[in-house]
């Protein structure tokens, strides 16, 4: 069985009294128009918004956030 190494789509930094999310190639229009699409998470920055909400503690919204982005790019192949 191999594992396959996927790269973070978001960058998260935190400090002593700020924390950043961000995703890191946004909706990716480049490598859309190069053809690379397949590579490109349009969802990345809804990804780094749940990742702001489990920072500020709602850990059951974030997990459902995940969870409707996971059924929606993984298994109905639909972000718009």
């Amino acid at each position: 069985m191999t594992a396959k190494l996927i790269a973070p789509k978001h960058r998260t930094q935190f400090g002593k009294r700020y924390a950043m999310f961000e995703a890191i190639h946004g909706s990716a229009p480049r490598m859309v128009d190069e053809g690379r699409a397949q590579y490109a998470d349009r969802a990345s920055m809804i990804r780094a918004a749940g990742m702001l909400i489990r920072h500020i503690g709602c850990e059951d919204k974030a997990s459902k956030l995940e969870m409707a982005l996971d059924i929606c790019g993984q298994f109905e192949k639909k972000i718009v």
